[in-house]
């Protein structure tokens, strides 16, 4: 079966020509604005564009999810004992 290149005409798969980081729900643009292309394995053509991998690509802190805790539940860890 083949499947048409995405961004024709029946492609099942469609790209924006650029993403920024994801951060927090939204994508966020790269703080110096640097990205690179990224090409097709396929045919070498380009996919899209994505922020260049710097130490620092936003302003904006990134917080970790957290799981919720069950209502009722025991910590998920333990504290150690206390010996005097």
């Amino acid at each position: 079966m083949r499947y048409a290149h995405p961004g024709t005409e029946g492609a099942k798969v469609s790209f924006k020509s650029r993403y920024g980081n994801y951060i927090n729900g939204e994508f966020v643009a790269p703080v110096k604005g640097e990205y690179f292309t990224n090409t097709s394995p396929v045919n070498g053509q380009p996919i899209a564009e994505f922020p260049a991998p710097l130490p620092k690509t936003s302003t904006r802190p990134w917080t970790p999810p957290m799981p919720q805790p069950t209502p009722g539940a025991a910590p998920p860890y333990r504290t150690a004992p206390t010996f005097c």
